[in-house]
């Protein structure tokens, strides 16, 4: 009965984030936080500029993946007024760290 009981538990918790709109906003983001809109400030981005850079204009990443070969892939994006997410930025960091590509995509 406990078995049966705990797998239900884990089904209902796996389950519950399945109705969320995938471009909906999450609770206390932290681009929200600082009402930067990435889609517009992102053209201040340049090749070569360092990651402090980017962060000193667009905020802390949202997201922040390891691509094959070193570097990283960092994911900004904005909000409009109803919490829903307007615009995002890809920004790749080379190995060591500089701007080697920015693309913005409306949504």
């Amino acid at each position: 009965m406990k078995t049966m009981l705990v797998v239900t538990a884990l089904a209902a918790l796996a389950l519950a984030g399945c109705g969320k709109k995938s471009n909906q906003a999450e609770e206390a983001p932290a681009a929200a936080d600082t009402g930067v809109d990435v889609q517009q400030e992102a053209q201040r981005i340049q090749v070569g500029m360092t990651e402090a850079e980017v962060v000193k204009i667009l905020g802390e990443p949202r997201n922040r993946v390891k691509e094959p070969g070193g570097g990283d892939r960092l994911t900004f994006w904005t909000f409009d007024g109803q919490k829903q997410i307007k615009a995002r930025v890809y920004v790749s960091l080379d190995a060591e760290g500089k701007v080697a590509d920015v693309e913005t995509i409306p949504l």
